[in-house]
């Protein structure tokens, strides 16, 4: 309960006999939230000054429910089989007024206000196979399979008055629709040298989509093509408590965007890379170390890629970025963990980082919410934890330390982004007689800075409590967050020739009320792995 009520239900039921166990879920959930929202524009395109405000307060009201089914059977007690399907459905819809003034050189432009409302119906459907089989002591195979399918429709009317004079209406219709097929095996022969493994996987991904409007965006269709094919081998082995592990894989990935009935190719692009990772864990007297570097590839989400448009008003759009690049990722991570103390270092080098930001249209005074490229993106993390229970007190305290090397231009010179950011996390259990639990958490984010984008501190304060009933199959559990409303948003961005500050805020503050009743010690049985984890991620 917030400014609106809301409401969650989940069943899971499990059913086994043998060496068959069948499961079977559904999760419903809707809530409607309010977000109001300030925004400042200061736009300089020598000799001409553009400056905007736009206030937008915002509700926003979402209906999903998750359908899952599948099985588990063990052959005997080498060979094993599953599958699962899964069924995602959204219903989400957008309800705000903008109001807008803009100023050219310091005079005031005109005044706008305009009325918006957006639905947004998606679906995703998850079809998961497996097999695993153990042929002798050393040879074992695993093959898992995906066939993902999602769609979303968009569908977005605006009614404007500029000068309190009706203008032409908006209507916006986005339609996109993914399949994607996915398949791994991965092999494995386990000796007194070691374990090895390694296979292979490919995967295939075909979409399309596009945008109707009525006026101030371009009607456009497109299609999206990708095929990736992976080799993959790894190697681990345990000697003297010494855990090494050490792998290589190979990936070539194939894309090819088109536009237009004609399909008339934009982007046709092939790349393949080698992604190695090694690992070393062990314990020193009484601490355990661990350290590990890898390679790893970050491919852009589909919504970043695709060219759906979202109108604000008629100077400020929302869309994607088909000429997006995959990111690679370099990271080493250094871990020691001594009870009841946790540490944590790393860093991180992003080439082609993937980064939100406003970009000014050359030939007019429209400014566009978009994505692209950058060259670099640096990190260096730490973080330091200690839980340790102390009589009826349970803390978990936590401070996180982030420090980005990055640089863009602004106002034609370049500005180094590269402010140290805080986080800390306090949470604490406190044990009450009759077993009843107390929670008291607390959350502190230090002034913070992210490549170009920069927001404010915050902190908020969360309390609850919860207990247990008839051996802990009835749970109650009872939470306040935010309890005196302090969590807000304030942003800022400087790029190019472009300031945007913005003062945001979300409904932090509400209530929960959970209750879970546990018929019997539920226990999902499943061995499926997905075969395009990542892949499916994007969507």
């Amino acid at each position: 309960q917030g400014k609106y009520t809301g409401d969650t239900e989940n069943i899971s039921l499990s059913y086994s006999k043998n060496k068959l166990n069948v499961f079977a879920s559904y999760y419903h959930n809707h809530t409607k939230s309010y977000q109001s929202e300030d925004d400042n524009f200061d736009e300089c395109k020598n000799p001409d000054v553009w400056q905007y405000t736009v206030y937008m307060p915002v509700n926003f009201s979402n209906n999903s429910q998750e359908f899952s089914t599948g099985f588990d059977f063990s052959v005997n007690e080498k060979h094993a089989l599953g599958g699962q399907y899964q069924l995602y459905t959204v219903n989400a819809d957008i309800d705000f007024p903008v109001y807008s003034s803009s100023y050219f050189d310091g005079a005031k432009y005109d005044t706008a206000v305009s009325q918006s409302v957006s639905k947004d119906k998606s679906s995703r459907h998850l079809a998961n196979v497996f097999y695993n089989g153990e042929f002798n002591e050393i040879y074992s195979l695993r093959f898992d399979f995906d066939f993902f399918k999602n769609r979303n429709d968009k569908d977005q009317h605006v009614d404007e008055t500029v000068n309190s004079v009706q203008v032409t209406p908006v209507d916006i219709f986005n339609q996109t629709d993914y399949d994607l097929w996915a398949g791994k095996l991965t092999n494995s022969l386990k000796s007194d040298a070691g374990l090895v493994e390694f296979g292979g996987e490919y995967n295939s991904i075909a979409g399309d989509g596009f945008v109707r409007s009525s006026g101030y965006t371009e009607n456009s269709e497109f299609t999206n093509m990708e095929r990736k094919a992976a080799g993959f081998a790894n190697y681990s082995h345990s000697l003297a408590g010494v855990n090494l592990n050490a792998g290589l894989r190979y990936e070539f990935t194939s894309e090819r965007f088109t536009e237009g009935m004609a399909q008339t190719p934009f982007i046709d692009r092939q790349y393949s890379d080698w992604y190695p990772n090694v690992s070393i864990a062990g314990k020193l007297k009484s601490m355990d170390l661990s350290l590990a570097f890898n390679k790893r590839t970050q491919r852009p989400s589909f919504s970043q890629l695709n060219g759906n448009v979202f109108y604000f008003n008629r100077f400020l759009f929302q869309k994607g970025n088909p000429y997006l690049n995959k990111t690679n990722i370099y990271e080493i991570n250094l871990r020691i963990m001594r009870a009841p103390f946790y540490f944590n270092a790393g860093y991180s080098y992003k080439k082609n980082p993937v980064l939100w930001y406003f970009e000014e249209q050359e030939n007019n005074a429209v400014i566009l919410s978009t994505y692209a490229n950058f060259p670099k993106l640096q990190e260096f993390n730490t973080t330091f934890n200690f839980n340790h229970k102390i009589a009826f007190w349970q803390p978990n305290y936590t401070i996180s330390l982030n420090y980005p090397l990055f640089s863009a231009h602004y106002d034609g010179r370049e500005v180094k982004y590269d402010k140290l950011n805080y986080l800390f996390t306090a949470y604490n259990d406190f044990t009450l007689p009759a077993k009843f639990i107390f929670s008291c958490n607390f959350i502190w984010q230090s002034d913070w800075q992210y490549n170009f984008v920069g927001s404010k501190s915050y902190r908020k304060l969360d309390v609850g409590m919860r207990k247990s009933f008839f051996d802990n199959a009835l749970r109650l559990n009872l939470m306040i967050y935010d309890i005196f409303d302090w969590e807000k948003y304030q942003d800022f961005m400087q790029i190019n020739n472009l300031r945007w500050r913005v003062n945001k805020k979300s409904e932090t503050r509400y209530v929960t009320l959970s209750i879970t009743w546990m018929f019997n010690n539920y226990s999902k049985k499943y061995r499926g792995g997905s075969a395009a984890q990542d892949d499916r991620n994007r969507f």
